[in-house]
């Protein structure tokens, strides 16, 4: 899941993101909030000492993550712009 941590990382790093955020009409807060679980829950997985049903969850968090990016992408972009954050979650269902 070190697309989860850098993805997580440049959520407070990268001035694209930021605009990324605001084209979507999403508050600031909801980026750091999305940075924070996206960092934490790849340590999660990384982890292997961490219990099964603490990744299951992050598992959980990421798909939501990815669903939902499709869906905000959909509606502000189109159906055409929509599919890139289906990538990662094809990595995903694969892990």
């Amino acid at each position: 899941m070190a697309t989860g941590a850098s993805s997580g990382y440049m959520y407070f790093t990268s001035p694209f993101m930021v605009g990324v955020f605001k084209h979507l009409e999403l508050p600031d807060y909801f980026r750091i909030e999305l940075g924070v679980l996206k960092v934490l829950g790849s340590i999660a997985l990384l982890i292997p000492v961490i219990p099964a049903r603490i990744k299951e969850w992050a598992y959980f968090g990421f798909g939501i993550t990815f669903l939902s990016g499709t869906i905000a992408h959909m509606a502000i972009d189109g159906i055409s712009k929509s599919f890139f954050p289906l990538i990662p979650s094809f990595f995903l269902l694969l892990s």
